[in-house]
């Protein structure tokens, strides 16, 4: 199966770590949205060798057969990106998003922390903001943090690194299962914003 952690580990937002449950519970409201974890994966040839080592152990003395494995988490995670466009600023703390995330089909940023990057005002410096989609329901939301000098209505996000467990469980939810836009070397975005809305619109 392809379970295992991508090279980048495992970013966890507090809310799916033991320390921001226990924190929540002492405290419950604390405000937690500019903390993040990140637990570090192993190499994929720990991985090997400690599966082949099961293998040899447990089931080579009970059959005799050819053993299939991918590692397929490792291989497509790096594979695609989510670009959004904000389409409204409520104020410095809160945008709204033209994405919601029928997109990727689950709630995973409640749990799971991913850098949100302002493509139209980079910065290294990540800043806290409520950064909703666009469904009908309070767990729509692409993370709690950005990196950019601002946030306004009309910049580009990029979301980095979601080709695992997001393209498969996309769905129809209020919203139509968005547009994929794939890529050769000939049609390379350049890393900037109106280079990659063009390519959004292939």
């Amino acid at each position: 199966g392809g379970g295992f952690w991508p090279p980048q580990g495992e970013w966890l937002q507090p809310a799916a770590t033991p320390e921001g449950i226990i924190r929540n519970t002492i405290s419950p409201g604390f405000d937690a949205r500019g903390m993040h974890f990140i637990r570090s994966a192993d190499e994929l040839d720990t991985f090997a060798e400690r599966i082949s080592r099961a293998v040899d152990r447990q089931l080579r003395p009970e059959i005799d057969c050819r053993i299939y494995m991918e590692p397929g988490r490792w291989i497509c995670n790096e594979a695609m990106h989510l670009l959004l466009t904000v389409v409204d600023r409520k104020g410095s703390d809160l945008v709204v998003t033209d994405g919601g995330i029928n997109a990727i089909g689950w709630e995973r940023y409640e749990t799971d922390y991913c850098p949100v990057i302002n493509l139209s005002r980079p910065s290294t410096l990540e800043q806290e903001c409520l950064i909703a989609g666009s469904l009908c329901t309070p767990h729509d939301l692409w993370g709690y943090t950005y990196f950019g000098d601002d946030i306004r209505a009309g910049d580009l996000l990029l979301i980095p690194n979601q080709g695992a467990y997001t393209y498969s469980l996309r769905q129809n939810f209020i919203k139509a299962i968005p547009h994929v836009a794939v890529l050769d070397e000939s049609q390379q975005a350049g890393g900037t914003a109106e280079a990659a809305r063009t390519v959004v619109k292939l």
